[in-house]
C-alpha cells in the first residue's frame, strides 16, 4: 500500500487550465471529470537522489499499490491517499490533473545540509468523462539547503469502477482565498498561461520574491495591506509574453497554490495558476 505520512504543518497545492483571456482551453464548466476513487499500483523507474535516498527517510513507498479519493469543485481538485495526506491541485489540459504536497521540511542529511521533501502525483489519458483508466505519475523532490536538488519518480496506471460524484472538501476548496504571507517557499509549476513556467519563491516580510519571473528574472511582490490574499508587482513594465508593459499581481488560495494575473494597458492580459 503507498503510504505518506502526515504533515500538519502545510495545507495543501496545485497547477493548471489557461483562462479564456489568455486564449487557453475552456472554461471551467468544461473541466474533464475526475472525480472518484481511483486505485492502482506504481513501481519506480528513477533515483537521482542516491546517498541521499537512504539518509532522509522516504515519504512515500515508490513502488507498490494505492487507493486515491479525488473530489473536483469545476477545475479545482483535491486528493485523499487514504493514510491522513491530503493533496491539492488543479485540471491540467484536457485529460487529466496534478496535485501536490509538501509532507516533510528540514530533514537532516548531515551536519551542514537539510532537505525539503514534496511529492507530485499527476493523472494523465483520461480521454472522457467516463473514462475509467489513467496513466499515474508520482515525483518526489528534495529540496536541499546546498542548492542540490533530487528526484525518485515512479510510473503506474490507475483505474475507477465508476464516475460517481463526491462532494468536494469545503475546508480543502483550493478556491478559497488565504494571506499571502503564509506562501510556502519552494519551487513552483504554472500551467504556462502567462509563459512563464517555473518560479521559486521567497518571503521577506511584506514582500514576495518570484525567481525568475521569465525574462524579468527575480520580481518583488508587495502583499495588499487591505488584502493579503494579493500581492502586486513593483514593476508596472514586466515583460510578459515577449511583450513590455505588463501590471501583474498574484492571488493567493493556500500555502502552495497561488495565480499570476497580469494585463497591459489596452492590450492582452493573461492568467497563470501555479
Amino acid at each position: 500500500m503507498l503510504n505518506i505520512y502526515k504533515s500538519s504543518s502545510l495545507l495543501f497545492p496545485l497547477l493548471l487550465i489557461m483562462s479564456s483571456a489568455c486564449g487557453g482551453g475552456g472554461d471551467s464548466e468544461d473541466a474533464r471529470n475526475v472525480r472518484s476513487v481511483w486505485r492502482g499500483s506504481l513501481t519506480q523507474q528513477s533515483d537521482s537522489c542516491g546517498t541521499r535516498s537512504a539518509v532522509v527517510p522516504r515519504i512515500v513507498a515508490t513502488s507498490g499499490s494505492f487507493t486515491h479519493t479525488v473530489n473536483q469543485n469545476e477545475d479545482a481538485v483535491d486528493l485523499n491517499d487514504g493514510n491522513g495526506t491530503s493533496f491539492l491541485g488543479n485540471i491540467v489540459g484536457d485529460d487529466g490533473f496534478s496535485v501536490d504536497a509538501v509532507t516533510k521540511q528540514d530533514n537532516t542529511v548531515s551536519s551542514n545540509v537539510t532537505c525539503d521533501e514534496s511529492q507530485q502525483i499527476a493523472y494523465v489519458h483520461i480521454d472522457g468523462d467516463s473514462d475509467t483508466t489513467a496513466n499515474v505519475t508520482l515525483t518526489i523532490s528534495k529540496d536541499c539547503s546546498d542548492g542540490t536538488r533530487c528526484q525518485v519518480v515512479s510510473i503506474g496506471t490507475a483505474s475507477r469502477s465508476n464516475v460517481a460524484i463526491i462532494p468536494p472538501q469545503d475546508d480543502n476548496d483550493a478556491s478559497t482565498p488565504t494571506s499571502c504571507s503564509t506562501l510556502a517557499e519552494r519551487q513552483y509549476t504554472g500551467d504556462s498561461g502567462c509563459s512563464i513556467g517555473q518560479v521559486t519563491t521567497s518571503t521577506n516580510g511584506n514582500n514576495i520574491l518570484l525567481n525568475p519571473l521569465g525574462a524579468n528574472g527575480a520580481s518583488s511582490f508587495t502583499i495588499n495591506t487591505t488584502d493579503s490574499s494579493v500581492a502586486t508587482a513593483d514593476n508596472m513594465e514586466l515583460q510578459i509574453m515577449g511583450e513590455t508593459g505588463y501590471s501583474c499581481s498574484i492571488n493567493c488560495t493556500g500555502q502552495l497554490t497561488f495565480t499570476l494575473e497580469c494585463f497591459q494597458e489596452g492590450g492582452t492580459t493573461c492568467s497563470e495558476k501555479f
